[in-house]
Parts: structure tokens; sequence; C-alpha cells
């Protein structure tokens, strides 16, 4: 049992996010026989996948340090665990972890067999923009970053800070890239939706 219920909180929340990727992988691949992308095709895919490898290690690993390390980088700060607005704020923030999770999991249902984790290229997808896709372009993404948050706030260590700052940044990137070859699959229809939803936020009009 890890010494912090937060960090314990958003461990497991953690774990099942990305133990649910992989079970997807597998169901795609014996209920469609498709690929998911977990080895990408595309040559800027392919260098953004080892900065993405990296921080997924550092997401699954670093949390679970926190909640056993006593002292070092990777230690649970001392202030992090005393009662008061910083305990409830990560309280807050492996509440709201679960909460990303759950609506992560719509998500995945509403893309159904065209979800995958990278580009496929040849591989057929429908251009899905209900649910939360009809909110913002990327939710699933979205919800990514907002765990991710999530989870610096309630480790509070500055390697998870840095390790979310990257996240961050390899997302927005990914997310450019994958939207270019959309356009080039769905046409008008991709760049109207782009018109009038969001990348990561809603477009209040």
């Amino acid at each position: 049992m890890l010494k912090d219920w937060p960090i314990t909180l958003v461990t497991l929340t953690i774990w099942a996010y990305w133990g649910t990727v992989i079970l997807l992988v597998l169901y795609k691949h014996v209920r469609y026989g498709q690929k998911s992308g977990v080895i990408p095709r595309a040559r800027w895919e392919k260098r953004l996948w080892w900065g993405i490898v990296a921080v997924w290690l550092a997401w699954n690993t670093l949390p679970f340090l926190a909640g056993f390390l006593s002292r070092g980088p990777f230690a649970l700060p001392i202030e992090a665990t005393e009662p008061g607005v910083v305990a409830s704020l990560r309280w807050a923030a492996a509440s709201v972890g679960v909460l990303c999770y759950l609506a992560t999991l719509y998500c995945w249902l509403l893309m159904g067999r065209s979800w995958s984790m990278a580009i496929v290229p040849g591989q057929k997808t429908d251009l899905v923009t209900t649910g939360l896709f009809g909110v913002v372009r990327h939710p699933i993404y979205s919800l990514g970053i907002l765990l991710m948050v999530c989870t610096a706030i309630v480790v509070a260590t500055l390697p998870m800070l840095v390790a979310a700052v990257a996240y961050i940044a390899l997302l927005n990137y990914k997310a450019r890239k994958e939207e270019e070859y959309l356009t080039s699959c769905h046409g008008e229809a991709y760049r109207g939706y782009c018109q009038r939803v969001g990348r990561f936020l809603p477009r209040f009009r």
C-alpha cells in the first residue's frame, strides 16, 4: 500500500487507463483484425514515439516512487502531506483524474473500431463528431492532458512537472500532424469540423 491516499488513487487510475489501452489494442486485433498503431509507420510519428514512450514510463513510475520514497527528488514533498488547502487540492485532483478516465472510456466507445494509437495508413476510419467529439476535436487527448495535470498536482515533484510539460507539448504536435492526415482523408468535411470545434478546448461563439 502506498503511504499517501491521493497518490494511491491517481496511481491506480493511471494504471487502469493504460491497462485499458492495452485491452483495446488486443480487442481491435482479435475482433476486427486491424492494427492499432502501436508501432507507428510515419517517419515523424516514429521520432515522436520515443518521447511519448519516455513520458509514458515516467507517468507510470513517478507516482509510484513518490508514494514509497521518503526523501530525494522523486519523493513526495512533506508540505503536500500536511492537512490544509494543499491536501484538499490534491484530493480534488485525484478525484478529477478518475472522472477523466471514465470520460475517456466513453470516448473510446464512441470511436469503436476507428480508434488507434497512431496513424495507420490505408486503414479506413469514420469521422466521429458526436458526444465529446462535438465539443473538442481531440477529447481523448484533452482528457489525457487533464489527467496528467491532475497527476502533477497530486505527486507535486519536479520530475513529474517536467513529464507533464513534455506530454502536453508532444500531444499538441501529435494532434496537429493527425489533423493534416485526417484532412487528406475526409477533405472538406474535416475542414468544416475544425472550423466549428476547438482542438483541445471548446470554442464558444
